[in-house]
């Protein structure tokens, strides 16, 4: 069972964390790149074992599942820092400014002299 979990961090710890969890689906992307290549040469024999490619697709099939949530977690995460760090950059912006214009009373407007 899988459960998602938050926790806080510094700014500057954002990057090595996410570094980090990305690093640790490398064990089950390199094994899965060994699948791969299993199936791929399984199938090249010309008595391929087809439960075993088949059990193999499977397995190849789960580990990439695992390694896509692992990216689109790491993908979340780099998009909440970039805005961070763009919010951090832009003028503060809580009030908009407009420029001050002129406006005629209505005494100044009326020309009917």
């Amino acid at each position: 069972m899988r459960v998602k979990l938050s926790y806080t961090a510094e700014v500057e710890e954002i990057l090595p964390e996410v570094s980090f969890l990305l690093n640790r689906a490398g064990p089950v992307f390199r094994e899965s790149l060994e699948n791969f290549q299993q199936i791929v040469n399984e199938l090249q024999k010309k008595k391929a074992n087809l439960p075993q490619v088949l059990e193999n697709i499977d397995k190849l099939r789960l580990d990439l599942g695992k390694i896509d949530l692992r990216l689109v977690e790491v993908g979340e995460i780099l998009v909440g820092f970039e805005q961070h760090r763009l919010a951090q950059r832009a003028p503060d912006q809580t009030e908009p400014v407009f420029p001050q214009t002129e406006t005629l009373s209505d005494d100044e407007g009326d020309s009917h002299d």
